[in-house]
């Protein structure tokens, strides 16, 4: 004999219904998530670098601008017909800035960019060589 219960008999599936409700709310909110980068600075340059999994190289946007490195990645989402996505919990587009150093001086042109297989995304700003600059100039 089946014990007596208060919840009804589709109690678990209006559960999980609920469930999945949440988490879609929760991953519309966050279509945009801030990346947290490290900066670390060396004789030759300063390097920033962004986790970014998930992402391509031609999702990646980058700018310099006084003194920031600012990121904007967009990635998509491959459609399937195997599967229907049920929780879109994953944000699609990433926004990161970084502040150099105070004083670096740096040449923006000719920063590089690299993404890993991985999505670690290190970007390379050389500084210049501001004594030469100044003893010639």
């Amino acid at each position: 004999m089946r014990p007596k219960t208060p919840f009804p008999a589709n109690f678990g599936e209006f559960c999980r219904r609920g469930i999945n409700r949440v988490l879609s709310l929760r991953g519309a909110t966050r279509q945009v998530r801030t990346l947290e980068p490290d900066v670390y600075e060396a004789e030759g340059a300063v390097i920033v670098v962004f986790d970014a999994p998930g992402v391509n190289e031609s999702d990646v946007q980058l700018k310099y601008v006084d003194g920031e490195v600012l990121v904007r990645i967009d990635r998509f989402r491959p459609v399937t017909q195997e599967f229907e996505l049920v929780v879109d919990g994953r944000p699609m587009s990433y926004d990161g800035r970084a502040s150099l150093p105070e004083g670096a001086s740096v040449d923006p042109a000719e920063a590089e960019a690299r993404l890993t297989e991985h999505g670690t995304l290190r970007v390379i700003v050389p500084k210049t060589d501001d004594v030469a600059t100044t003893a010639n100039g």
